[in-house]
């Protein structure tokens, strides 16, 4: 289920545009809409009609789960025998309004999964909107004269509520410096994301909003726990958190797979690698093609290579921010091109490793490694920590800088312990549908079931106990992958971000990694499209992109002056190749803020 609309004011007041239309990213979406004296709620969904379609009964209940809902095989199998022969629509929302029924909407509070759940009560005159746990899935809102609106994408919102041209310009400098916009801030000012693991309740009678926690990501160490003990709890949390994902009512899973650890994971723990196939895209077959190749074989799956053309991401840029509505670059706009292949393919859902990297592996720490073994340790605050960070002395700019600095104010910035470091972390990996990757994950979050494993509410309680330094040099997730892969001939494939098997030693590992050092310095001499991971030498491909070339020649007058204001620069660069080579995602970051501003969804409201 893509996407969905909520509107709580009064007939006379909402407008006449098709949200659903504005909603449908491809032919296979489907939508619908109720309009009532209290709300008028529009939904889309792919994937199966008998799960995911929106459950209704006589008398105006319904119930409907808005992304991917991750149950357990008991509860499928009981909404199944109990679903009432009165009522119509699918399993998921059968099985959020059982539960809604028997315990209030405090029986929604253990479920998993990247979605929202929305409930309307009409006996109560009450609708229930439930974010997900991580914040994978995004809904944001906003307030018109008391009345309440929600949507999950920004631009959508901002078309329906009159808000398309209420600019935040310090979020659209900040992309511009970032790569990313920190939450709850969209680009329109009143226009904020809704805070994950909350329940919001509507009361249409009494038209006032209340809300509860029921999540909260904080720090819970277990002092007697030791690394081993909690690397055993995480491997069993992520092996249900895979089996829930990969239910077989749910249809034949397509997994992302890369020579690393976090899709064999995935792989791993399928009861069924039969019913599953894996797919990798390339450029060229380089080394971690033939590690993924061989990581498919070792299991049985099925492997679908998948070539990109040689512009594939010019191709696919203005769709891909079009979809995602713009907060994150197309640089990370991976599989929007293979989609359909996927499904011609048989695809019903796709599972990926998805953000394990910020969760358990401490990527949003600040880390110094060194040089001779690749070892890491803590390192002083910074505010650029993965993506690379602009700095401009211009107006617009030092408002940013202060933006950053109120989120992380100076007491955390200077804390060394466990509860500071766990709330960076926190801090700079949730709401996840913010981070800087987030086309990668929102495009095909809307176009066809996706659920990655960690935002099941299984593994985020263990993230909750990990202490941050235990992710350094992989520590944890290294002892998690063992166990999970013990008497698997996947432990004895190399890891392609090492070089080494997993259970090799130390010596051995560090000689591998640097040997990967050697070779990427060797090709860097040599720049070519493609590079020995996963994705496009993005050095080379900015400056050889002829459909890179023809999106930054198109006119967006507006973004250009904003971008002269952030900048401080007397003119911008004609071409792409006019950018420093040094200069390439802060170009990636400028081109996505045009494909934006010229494709945007809200656009489609002026055609209604």
């Amino acid at each position: 289920m893509p996407d969905f609309l909520l509107d709580t004011r009064p007939p006379e007041r909402r407008p006449s545009w098709d949200a659903a239309r504005m909603l449908t990213w491809s032919t296979g979406i489907r939508s619908k809409t109720w309009g009532t004296p209290e709300f008028r709620l529009t939904v889309t969904w792919t994937g199966p009609d008998a799960i995911w379609s929106p459950w209704e009964m006589p008398g105006g209940t319904c119930a409907v789960v808005v992304g991917f809902l991750a149950l357990d095989e008991a509860e499928w199998a009981l909404a199944e025998r109990e679903q009432p022969r009165n009522a119509q629509g699918g399993l998921a929302g059968y099985a959020v309004w059982r539960r809604c029924r028997d315990q209030g909407n405090q029986g929604w509070d253990d479920l998993s999964g990247n979605a929202a759940i929305l409930f309307y009560d009409p006996g109560a005159g009450q609708i229930h909107l439930r974010t997900d746990p991580g914040g994978c899935f995004p809904v944001y809102g906003t307030c018109e004269n008391g009345f309440q609106i929600w949507g999950s994408h920004p631009d959508v919102l901002a078309a329906v509520t009159g808000k398309s041209h209420r600019f935040d310009e310090v979020s659209l400098a900040e992309f511009v410096m970032a790569s990313t916009v920190t939450p709850p801030y969209t680009y329109y000012r009143g226009i904020e994301l809704c805070e994950p693991g909350k329940v919001l309740t509507w009361d249409a009678r009494s038209r006032t909003l209340s809300q509860r926690p029921y999540l909260a990501l904080k720090h819970s160490p277990d002092p007697g726990v030791t690394e081993e003990d909690l690397a055993t709890v995480l491997a069993e949390a992520w092996h249900r958190a895979v089996r829930r994902r990969t239910n077989p009512r749910l249809g034949r899973v397509a997994v992302a797979l890369s020579g690393g650890l976090d899709s064999r994971l995935v792989l791993a723990s399928l009861a069924d690698p039969r019913r599953a196939f894996a797919f990798t895209c390339y450029d060229t077959p380089n080394r971690e093609f033939q590690t993924a190749r061989a990581i498919a074989s070792a299991v049985g799956v099925e492997f679908i290579p998948l070539q990109r053309s040689a512009d594939y991401y010019g191709e696919h840029a203005a769709a891909g921010v079009r979809i995602s509505g713009g907060m994150g670059t197309f640089a990370n706009n991976h599989f929007l091109g293979v989609l359909d292949p996927l499904r011609w393919a048989g695809a019903d859902l796709l599972l990926t490793g998805c953000y394990c990297d910020y969760l358990f592996k401490g990527l949003p720490l600040n880390r110094k490694t060194r040089w001779r073994d690749g070892h890491e340790e803590v390192a002083p605050f910074q505010h650029a920590f993965y993506h690379t960070r602009w700095h401009f002395d211009t107006a617009l700019a030092r408002e940013v800088f202060q933006r950053w600095e109120q989120r992380f104010p100076l007491s955390l910035q200077q804390g060394t312990d466990d509860g500071s470091l766990f709330h960076i972390e926190t801090l700079r990996t949730f709401p996840l549908c913010y981070e800087g990757d987030n086309q990668q994950r929102l495009v095909p979050q809307r176009l066809m079931g996706w659920s990655p494993p960690v935002t099941d509410l299984e593994v985020l309680r263990v993230y909750q106990r990990t202490p941050s330094r235990w992710k350094l040099n992989r520590r944890l997730f290294v002892m998690t992958a063992q166990r999970l892969l013990a008497g698997s001939p996947l432990i004895q494939l190399p890891d392609a971000n090492t070089g080494a098997p997993l259970d090799a030693s130390l010596w051995h590992e560090a000689l591998a990694w640097q040997w990967l050092r050697v070779r990427r310095k060797v090709r860097a001499l040599r720049r070519r499209l493609a590079s020995d991971g996963s994705w496009p030498d993005w050095k080379f491909y900015y400056r050889h992109s002829l459909a890179l070339q023809q999106h930054w020649m198109q006119a967006a007058p507006e973004m250009h002056d904003l971008f002269l204001r952030v900048t401080g620069w007397r003119g911008l660069p004609r071409r792409p190749v006019d950018f420093p080579v040094d200069q390439c995602f802060l170009f990636v970051a400028l081109l996505t803020l045009k494909l934006w501003w010229n494709h945007r969804a809200c656009s489609v409201a002026s055609s209604n």
